[in-house]
């Protein structure tokens, strides 16, 4: 059987649910009650894919490396063709994952095709002045791959200029050349593919190719023009936001809502496509690795995924398209990414149940990335854990006191090893940095996380 996990990076549940017609058409299974292990790329995808806490399996805030991570732990030790494709920098071959595929490709707006030249590597690489883009062009041409190194340079160039055009940005975040590489990539069946979305994560504007009926913001408008940390801070304090906040506020939903709505296009033609050419029987799960905290009903005070344990953040698509028949029949109420793992394990040996746990455990080591160096820092960097006892029972804590409520169960800290000052204390002591280049650094500030 072939195997395709998507993962369609920050989407919530709720606004997927409403802006993803075909794909909700497409799915054979569609969860209500799925739930993240984690609120950012990092912890979340690590737990997804090992079925591990993220204290367990040690990636976090402080420590974001694969390295450690030995290849039997995943849902990738399949005998399969193992492809990976990601524009996430935390999937990513700067922190390690690409070692557990036998092809993986880092995509993104200005690199979409892992042929040609890395342009962004390259310029970092060389002097400045015109006289590096007659290089360029000269390296270029001598390569086996010519055309795909001049599209990059083109889409290098669109992404850099765009920002400062009146019209909409003419590309995307990478989503169609995720979809491209995969369907060129899916010939040696059986394969797993593995791929990272990043169209709904910020940076948010206007784009070309979504749909404009869905947003009114205006094409020089850019999430990078909204103070989000600002936002968060009288959020925080009940201080009443300005006019210019609830301006930034509804143009970056109805953006967010855009972009979902792209992916759902895309993705879904790209499936159909892949699927009515397979030979063997094919499943694709559609999920995300966490959601978006945007002020809504779902939402804590605090924007973005950084430094919470919401719903908006934990509540997450699970699509299951195509696959065996007893994944329809059987599927549970309530579902944890912990548990992803051993269902694509039961598919492939046929086991016909899907995996359940009385409690699901959440964790949040340390509050993300990004987090600015000021008097909230201690509130925004504390690790949290929750424990669901069912999609309205939530038991929620953190290391810095706090708990959601007075009557208190201590039973739902045993399904962690280790008490949570502990465990936060052991993980900023086993702190190590990634040494990144200036463009992966570059890529990391434009997704918000520098």
């Amino acid at each position: 059987m072939n195997i395709g996990l998507l993962v369609l990076d920050s989407v919530r549940k709720d606004i997927f649910d409403n802006y993803t017609s075909r794909l909700s058409a497409l799915a054979d299974v569609n969860l209500d009650e799925c739930r993240s292990t984690s609120s950012w790329s990092a912890p979340s995808h690590a737990a997804m894919i090992t079925g591990k806490l993220p204290s367990d399996i040690g990636i976090h805030t402080y420590q974001k490396s694969y390295d450690g991570v030995a290849f039997g732990e995943t849902v990738f030790d399949v005998p399969h063709q193992r492809i990976g494709v990601s524009s996430n920098m935390y999937a990513n071959t700067h922190y390690g994952f690409d070692r557990f595929f036998d092809a993986f490709h880092n995509l993104h707006a200005a690199h979409p095709n892992p042929d040609g030249i890395h342009v962004g590597r390259w310029l970092n690489e060389n002097d400045g002045g015109i006289g590096r883009y007659v290089r360029f062009l000269q390296q270029a041409l001598a390569r086996n791959h010519t055309a795909a190194s001049l599209k990059n340079g083109i889409h290098t160039k669109l992404d850099d200029i765009s920002d400062n055009l009146p019209f909409p940005r003419p590309i995307d975040e990478g989503t169609q050349a995720i979809n491209a590489k995969i369907t060129s990539e899916t010939t040696d069946e059986p394969w797993f593919v593995f791929a990272n979305y990043m169209e709904a994560h910020t940076p948010h504007r206007s784009v070309l190719h979504y749909d404009s009926s869905l947003y009114d913001a205006p094409s020089s408008w850019s999430s990078y023009d909204a103070d989000l940390w600002e936002i968060r801070r009288r959020v925080r304090a009940g201080e009443e936001l300005t006019d210019q906040h609830h301006y930034d506020i509804e143009r970056f939903r109805e953006l967010y809502a855009a972009a979902v709505e792209y992916l759902d296009r895309g993705v879904a033609r790209m499936i159909q496509k892949v699927r009515s050419r397979a030979t063997e029987e094919t499943m694709f799960i559609v999920t995300a690795d966490h959601g978006e905290n945007m002020l809504l009903s779902d939402d804590e005070t605090i924007w973005g995924h950084t430094s919470s344990l919401s719903e908006g953040l934990l509540h997450v698509p699970f699509v299951v398209i195509g696959g065996p028949e007893w994944l329809q029949g059987g599927s549970p109420e309530f579902f944890s990414h912990l548990d992803l793992r051993e269902l694509i394990e039961n598919v492939l040996a046929d086991k016909r149940t899907w995996p359940t746990r009385d409690r699901i455990p959440v964790e949040l080591i340390g509050g993300g990335v990004g987090i600015p160096d000021d008097s909230d820092h201690k509130f925004y960097d504390r690790a949290i854990r929750a424990v669901y006892d069912d999609p309205a029972t939530k038991w929620e804590w953190d290391s810095i006191g706090n708990r959601n409520q007075n009557d208190w169960d201590d039973s739902v800290h045993n399904l962690f090893t280790d008490d949570i000052g502990t465990m936060r204390q052991c993980a900023m002591e086993a702190e190590s940095e990634t040494h990144l280049d200036e463009q992966a650094r570059s890529r990391l500030e434009d997704l918000g996380y520098v």
